[in-house]
Order: structure tokens, then C-alpha cells, then sequence
């Protein structure tokens, strides 16, 4: 990549290259930039290639692909002229006609000095609304999430908006509700090919439902996936008969369940497609959420509570029955059952709680999340002893998510060796087989052991359990995937990586906003977490 012009001599071949072919070269070096969130800055590749030659630059600019995709950060421009920045924004805009233009923009903001933010933040947003006609994907992250929300209202026009994603926090000053007259004229009512939507914004510490009226239906027909923060529950009832064809559903749960919730009649809500549920933040409000929810198609849940939450040994007892009579109700109209779980270890850490899964018996892929609870370390050596009992008769991937950098020791791994001894073929050759399990369980055929929320391959210090881990490697030379998992220098290393639909979601973002390699340049450096085992 050239970047001075002393360098001309070196590109001298490439004068004589046809116009197209450069072109298409040109694509690639932006693809390969990781300039990331300064694609204003001079040391961006598009404009190190617009400012090269004459020939180069002419390339540059009517190549519009090199300007349709956006990314600024405008707390990183807070002490420039907000003149400049419109500028360079205006020349993007303009470059990349006649395609649709992706942005992904931070409205950056100094917490400490919210005065000192960039100045030309609300001159920014009114330049990309002018343009919203020509919106494909849109990320905006944004501290004054009640302003964002009550100019997107004013857009009239959304027709080629793919998907979109809006994060931040409502000011006090900006805090909207359902009744507002702007709002309930309606937000992206007219954003009819909307595929993928995640609207999440907080307002002194609660969620803000984006969604506008209770009685407003949602003409997105074609949404698949949602993401949204309910701060009571009627912002979901509101819109739930709507989400019709919807298959990835996020809902994060704000809003505390009380006792008129719990013991008024639940009505039932049948979402026909939605194959995928993720729940999250307030313990009670999930199991209220689920508890409304008939699901045939549901193959993949995810229930993980805040974990900040003192949640009781007593309360963990709920979940577990109310994953149960979820699956129930969504089998009794058509429904195959749930394949992939992901919940708290502790969820079955009860006495009944093998019988109970018995409902669940279609479960292939289990991921245990372990954290702490009131500062305390939680013990899940009963939850694994459960499952070397005939709990999820087909389970055949099992993954333990660590707490990030909790520098305590953990009692479990021993029992999870006995569980994969239990559910492996024997590592002595004529050694008896399934001894203590019956004949009809599937055999565990891949482990992992990582980091939750890791972005990097994470090392996990090994103190008092080498020669456990070298266990679990010999049965990784007899067939069970580690995925990736090994021990290097005392530390067990690993890059297991989730298959869930956020993750594939991240990624799409990465490729979308062209953030591969400034995502890279950012994680050379591997983190060693404090873990120890």
C-alpha cells in the first residue's frame, strides 16, 4: 500500500494496468484496510489510493464501492471543526451514488464533560437522514438515544433498509414513552424489506422499548430477526401477535415481575417460526416471558439472567420447570423440541432435575454458564454428578463457560472427567463399556472448556490440575473433540468460538461495515485471563 508520493516509482508498472482491472484491485485493498472507525483520516486506504496519481485518483472516485460503506467514531473528531467532518462525510455520500450506503457511526460523547462532545453530532445525523433512502445497514450507537429515536420518526422513506441496529441511552431530558406524539406516529413503520432489527436503549438503568404504541401493528412482514429492551411486559405482549414471521428472537428483560403479573391469566402467544430465543437480565421477567410463549418451531434456547443478580438456590428452582412447560406447550401443536440449550449450571443442581429432563430429551448441545453469586463461588459439582445419570439421553456436545478473569479455584473438573468416563467409549481396550449409564445414551463426542464473552483464544492457568487435562487429552486421542482445546506451557488454551445466532450475527456485522481486519489489528495481543484451575 503506498502512502507517499516518493513512493510513485515503486507503482510504475501499475500505469498501465486497464482501468477495470484496477478498479477491482481497488476493492480489495479497502476490504484489507484497518483503518476501521478513522476512514477519515488521511492514513485510510481509500484516500491514500485517491491521492497517489492522477490516474489512481480518478479510478478512486468513481468507483463507488470504495465510499458506500461508512464507520466513524466523532468522539475521536471532538477536536476538529465540525465544517471538516461534514465535509468528508458529504464526499462519501456523494462518491457512492447511485448504491445503497452502509454507516455504522458512534455519537460519541465524553461522560466526564458531555459539553466537550463533537459539536457537529445532530449536523452529522441530519446529513444521513437526508440520505435514508439510499440506508442499507445501520448501526448507531449513540448517548442520546430519545434524540435519535424521535428524528428516525421523521423519516418517510426506508425502502432499502436491510438492517438495523440502534444502541445508547435515553437523557433524562429526552426520555420518551409510548404516548409521545412523535413516537406514535410510528418508528420505521415504512421499512418494509427490514430483515434484521436490534433496538436496544437504557434509561437510568432500565430498558427503553423502541417499539412505539401498544396498539400499533408492525407491518415488517419480512423481519427475521429481532432484538429488543422490554421495560415492562406489555411492550412485549404489545407486539408479540405481530412477530409472525420472525425466527431469531432477543429479548432482554428489564422490568421486574410482580404479583398481579404472576397471578393474572397468561395469555398464550404462538410465534410460528422462531427457532431461536434468547432471554436475558431479570431472572423473574424471563420466566414471566416464557411463560406467555408457545413456540413449535423452537429448536434453540439461551436463558442467561444478569449475572449481578442474587439469585436463591430457592429461585434457580423455577427455571428448569419452566423451561419444561415451555416445551410441552410448543410439542403439543407440532413442535420437535429443543436441540440446543444454554442455561446457569445450577439449573440442575436440583434433586428432580433428571427427571425433569426427561421432557427435554431431544437435547443435543448443552452450555453451562457458571458465575458467582453475591461474591460467593458457586459449587456445580451436583450438577455434573446429574449428568452422569440418564439425563439428555443424545447429548453429544458439552461446553462449560468459565466466569471471565474470576481468579478462584473450581471444584468441578474432576466430576466433569467422570462424566465424559461415563459417557465415552473406554480407554482400555476391552474395558466394559457404558458400566453405569445403560445402553441407550449417546456418547459425548465434543467438550470444551473456555472464557464467556472471550473475543481471543483464552489461557486458563493450570495450577492443581495438569494431570486432569492430560486426561481429557487422552480422550481426545480417542475421538472426543477439545475443539482446540490443549495445554501449553502449564496453561490450557482455548479458541472454542459459539455457534449461536448473536455470534453469526457479530460476523455478518464484521463483514458488512468491512471491520475484519481492524477487528485482527486490535487482538494481536492475547489476553491471559486470570483464571486458575
Amino acid at each position: 500500500m503506498v502512502k507517499r508520493s516518493e513512493s510513485l516509482h515503486t507503482i510504475s508498472g501499475l500505469q498501465k494496468f486497464p482501468v477495470e482491472l484496477l478498479a477491482h484491485i481497488f476493492e480489495d485493498v479497502i476490504e484489507a484496510d484497518c483503518s476501521g472507525f478513522c476512514k477519515f483520516s488521511k492514513f485510510a486506504a481509500v484516500w491514500a489510493l485517491s491521492q497517489t496519481c492522477r490516474k489512481w485518483r480518478e479510478v478512486a472516485i468513481t468507483t463507488p464501492t470504495l465510499w458506500n460503506v461508512i464507520l466513524t467514531d466523532t468522539f475521536l473528531y471532538k477536536e476538529f471543526h465540525a465544517s471538516g467532518v461534514i465535509q468528508v462525510l458529504r464526499l462519501f455520500l456523494e462518491r457512492s451514488r447511485p448504491l445503497p450506503v452502509s454507516w455504522h457511526i458512534v455519537f460519541g460523547e465524553d461522560s466526564d464533560a458531555p459539553e466537550k462532545s463533537f459539536e457537529g453530532n445532530a449536523e452529522i445525523f441530519s446529513l444521513l437522514l437526508s440520505h435514508s433512502s439510499r440506508w442499507r445497514h445501520v448501526q448507531i450507537d449513540s448517548f442520546d438515544g430519545g434524540h435519535i429515536v424521535k428524528r428516525l420518526c421523521e423519516i418517510k422513506e426506508l425502502t432499502s433498509l436491510h438492517s438495523l441496529v440502534i444502541t445508547g441511552s435515553i437523557h433524562r431530558n429526552h426520555h420518551l414513552s409510548p404516548s409521545d406524539p412523535v413516537v406514535k406516529a410510528g418508528v420505521l413503520a415504512i421499512a418494509r424489506n427490514l430483515v434484521e432489527a436490534s433496538l436496544l436503549c437504557g434509561f437510568d438503568g432500565y430498558g427503553f422499548d423502541l417499539v412505539p404504541s401498544p396498539k400499533l401493528c408492525l407491518p415488517w412482514t419480512r423481519l427475521k430477526e429481532l432484538t429488543f429492551t422490554a421495560e415492562a411486559l406489555q411492550d412485549f405482549l404489545a407486539i408479540a401477535a405481530s412477530l409472525t414471521s420472525v425466527e431469531y428472537l432477543r429479548i432482554v428483560c428489564y422490568f421486574h415481575s410482580t404479583a398481579s403479573t404472576a397471578t393474572t391469566s397468561r395469555p398464550q402467544l404462538v410465534l410460528p417460526k422462531v427457532h431461536s430465543l434468547d432471554l436475558s437480565e431479570e431472572y423473574e421477567s424471563i420466566l414471566e416471558v416464557m411463560a406467555h410463549l408457545t413456540l413449535p418451531k423452537l429448536e434453540d434456547l439461551r436463558i442467561q439472567p444478569d449475572a449481578s443478580s442474587a439469585i436463591s438456590s430457592r429461585e434457580m428452582t423455577e427455571l428448569l420447570p419452566s423451561i419444561v412447560r415451555l416445551q410441552e406447550r410448543s410439542v403439543s401443536v407440532g413442535g420437535t423440541g429443543i436441540r440446543v440449550l444454554r442455561v446457569i449450571a445450577r439449573t440442575f443442581s436440583a434433586r428432580q432435575a433428571p427427571e425433569l429432563s426427561r421432557v427435554l430429551g431431544e437435547v443435543e448441545e448443552l452450555h453451562l454458564f457458571h458465575f458467582d453469586n453475591e461474591g460467593e463461588c458457586i459449587d456445580d459439582t451436583k450438577v455434573l454428578k446429574n449428568f452422569k445419570k440418564n439425563m439428555f439421553p443424545r447429548l453429544r456436545s458439552l461446553h462449560i463457560l468459565l466466569p471471565y478473569a474470576n481468579p478462584r479455584n473450581f471444584t468441578f473438573l474432576p466430576v466433569l472427567i467422570d462424566v465424559v468416563k461415563a459417557r465415552r467409549p473406554p480407554l482400555r481396550a476391552g474395558a466394559r463399556t457404558r458400566s453405569n449409564i445403560g445402553p441407550t445414551l449417546a456418547y459425548i463426542e465434543q467438550l470444551s472448556l473456555n472464557i464467556e464473552s472471550s473475543s481471543a483464544p483464552t489461557y486458563i492457568r493450570v495450577v492443581k490440575s495438569t494431570a486432569l487435562f492430560e486426561k481429557l487429552l487422552r480422550y481426545a486421542d480417542r475421538g472426543l473433540d477439545l475443539c482446540g482445546g490443549h495445554l501449553e506451557k502449564g496453561r490450557w488454551v482455548s479458541d472454542y468460538r459459539d455457534t449461536h445466532w448473536s455470534e453469526m450475527k457479530e460476523k455478518r456485522r464484521i463483514q458488512r461495515f468491512r471491520l475484519g481486519p481492524y477487528i485482527e489489528k486490535g487482538t494481536d495481543e492475547v489476553r491471559d485471563e486470570d483464571v486458575e484451575l
